[in-house]
């Protein structure tokens, strides 16, 4: 027993339970929930509760007094990582008994959700390392960095796409989802290298031929092919 209590043993045997358990995870949702849960997500379900209860006893012996323990808990910005995807698994577990096939696809999403969440917490043993820990720590400096940088460059992203927007579609009233892809999601898809991302355009005669056209030519392409594979090879 002396053996399994030691610090080394017990690191290792955690990092093991982590990578399981990610593998689980990924599996449930990977394969999409059916209608009743399988072995799997019953499996997950045990362990998420019992992640949460590992939860608690964080939370009572982190300090003496109730009123010191909350602040000693959340002085962990680890911990806020792990109640988000406890919230986000028991949310996800809640709506996928709800019988409604799409109330069953945001109980996925929360599931996907809350799998980021542990992949994220999982970088945690990095900083265990001597080599990886100042890295993990820069990683971070920089994202916090990257953000600001992320806002300017947000102002002349909605710039381009209002100015694009009011060009090429004057006149046409802009719903929500019309709305948010002209200013915001075809500027950034167009500075990753996407012009002809489609999804989400507003549903002009210029869109609506262009995807014709498209159809049009990938059949005219398939029977071309059927055709030439119909023709019998000569003799030699």
């Amino acid at each position: 027993m002396r053996f399994y209590s030691a610090p080394i043993v017990t690191f290792n045997l955690n990092i093991i339970s982590m990578l399981l358990f990610l593998a689980l995870f990924s599996v449930v949702t990977v394969k999409g929930l059916r209608k009743y849960p399988g072995w799997e997500e019953i499996v997950l379900m045990y362990w998420c509760f019992t992640l949460f209860l590992e939860e608690i006893r964080q939370f009572i012996i982190s300090e003496s007094s109730c009123g010191r323990r909350f602040s000693a808990y959340f002085a962990n910005r680890w911990n806020w990582v792990d109640l988000a995807a406890i919230v986000l698994v028991l949310i996800g577990f809640i709506l996928r008994w709800v019988p409604c096939q799409d109330v069953l696809r945001w109980a996925h999403v929360s599931y996907v959700v809350a799998l980021i969440c542990y992949f994220l917490r999982f970088t945690s043993v990095f900083s265990r390392s001597t080599y990886l820990g100042p890295k993990l720590v820069s990683v971070f400096k920089m994202v916090s960095d990257v953000i600001f940088f992320f806002f300017i460059a947000l102002v002349f992203l909605v710039a381009y796409g209002v100015a694009f927007q009011s060009l090429i579609y004057p006149g046409i009233e802009h719903s929500v989802p019309t709305f948010v892809w002209g200013f915001f999601l075809r500027p950034f898809f167009e500075m990753l290298g996407e012009p002809h991302y489609l999804i989400g355009e507003p549903k002009t005669a210029k869109n609506v031929k262009e995807k014709s056209n498209a159809a049009e030519t990938a059949t005219n392409l398939s029977r071309n092919q059927l055709t030439i594979q119909k023709i019998p090879k000569l003799a030699s």
